[in-house]
């Protein structure tokens, strides 16, 4: 009961990290919008937001090998 708790959390944990990550990712791409239309940084918004992703799915799968099998 406790091993599914456990992943419970770290499935939380990731799914509030995701929409850390797209809530920014949006804000950063709307002033880059807002700004002017660049496309360099455009590309650097899409940069941060996989990165954020991947950190996320980093901390996720970390997280569940620390509840065990």
């Amino acid at each position: 009961m406790a091993n599914t708790e456990c992943e419970q959390a770290c499935r939380s944990a990731y799914t509030q990290s995701v929409q850390s990550v797209a809530r920014l990712s949006d804000t950063l791409f709307e002033n880059i919008v807002l700004a002017k239309d660049d496309e360099s940084k455009k590309a650097q918004a899409k940069t941060y937001f996989n990165n954020g992703m991947k950190i996320a799915e980093e901390v996720r799968k970390t997280c569940l090998a620390q509840c065990g099998s």
